[in-house]
Parts: C-alpha cells; sequence; structure tokens
C-alpha cells in the first residue's frame, strides 16, 4: 500500500492521526489510539498541548507511519 497522504498542516489532534494511519498499518482505529496515548505517556511520541487538547506534529505523525516508535 503506497504511503498516505497527510494534509499539510502543522499540528493534529491525536483522533485525526489515528484516522490517517489506522487503515495504512491495518490496525483497528481504538488500538492506534491506545498505543499514540501510550507513546505520548512513555515520552516515545512528542505532543503538544493547545487549548486543552494533546496536539502532534507533523514530525511525529510521519514517523509513525513509518514505523517509529516501536
Amino acid at each position: 500500500m503506497a504511503t498516505p497522504d497527510v494534509p499539510n498542516k502543522d499540528l493534529f489532534h491525536v483522533t485525526e492521526a489515528v484516522w490517517i494511519i489506522a487503515p495504512y498499518i491495518h490496525r483497528s482505529y481504538p488500538a492506534v489510539e491506545r498505543q499514540i496515548y501510550r507513546g505520548i505517556e512513555s515520552g516515545q511520541i512528542e505532543a503538544r498541548i493547545v487549548l486543552g487538547r494533546k496536539m502532534l506534529p507533523r514530525a511525529e505523525v510521519q514517523k509513525i507511519i513509518n514505523g517509529e516508535p516501536a
């Protein structure tokens, strides 16, 4: 499968990232969401809080798509 098109924006809410990533890696949406939140809590995934919401920089979404963090 080709690499998904990641919209050209600086930050993504976790839910947006899940909708981009899950179909590409063939995992369920809840499983990907849990994995992202665990990665944020463990420090493997960089996230910012904007207006009370956890947001992922575009580079982090790309890293997840490319298989990082494991």
